[in-house]
């Protein structure tokens, strides 16, 4: 049961978050799209009336690195194919409540995506989409409380598929 005694949060001391982020998207053709991008980010205590929290790395269940890569292309304007590759860096988290020791962790994955896709004309498009093809097993949230308390992780999306059939008139 829930013990507002023994639940508290100590504050910080000064956290300092470095990363960066940048993404790219254009066209390497009329009938070529490309993308990409890359985040990075590490907060960390920095200063603290307690030194031996110096240099402690927060947050950890939010990941420290991720990417993306996409493209599509249309071939002879009726045909359009096209992938998506998410990577995620690994994930966790430790704790102690009321002498319980847990910890949930997650290493890090890939997530590939494809579409494929038939146009007609102008009136009639047919498209496929699967997401997830390896139908990676992955958490999209890691759990930071233990399960005593409410705590869990969530699934992310596993394989799934599309069929999409447009009709203008």
């Amino acid at each position: 049961p829930f013990n507002p005694i023994d639940t508290c949060f100590r504050a910080a001391g000064m956290v300092q978050s470095r990363g960066f982020e940048f993404d790219i998207q254009g066209a390497l053709s009329p009938s070529w799209q490309i993308g990409g991008g890359f985040g990075t980010v590490n907060p960390q205590v920095v200063e603290d009336a307690d030194p031996t929290q110096i240099g402690v790395r927060l947050n950890n269940e939010l990941p420290r690195r991720q990417m993306k890569l996409f493209t599509s292309g249309r071939i002879a304007n009726t045909w359009l194919v096209g992938g998506n590759l998410r990577l995620q860096g690994r994930v966790f988290h430790y704790n102690n409540w009321m002498g319980y020791d847990y910890n949930t962790e997650q290493n890090a994955y890939a997530i590939v995506d494809a579409l494929f896709g038939y146009r007609r004309d102008a009136r009639v498009n047919l498209q496929l989409n699967i997401t997830n093809i390896l139908n990676t097993t992955y958490y999209s949230v890691i759990n930071t409380q233990p399960v005593e308390w409410g705590g869990n992780a969530m699934y992310g999306a596993p394989r799934r598929v599309m069929l999409t059939l447009n009709y203008g008139f």
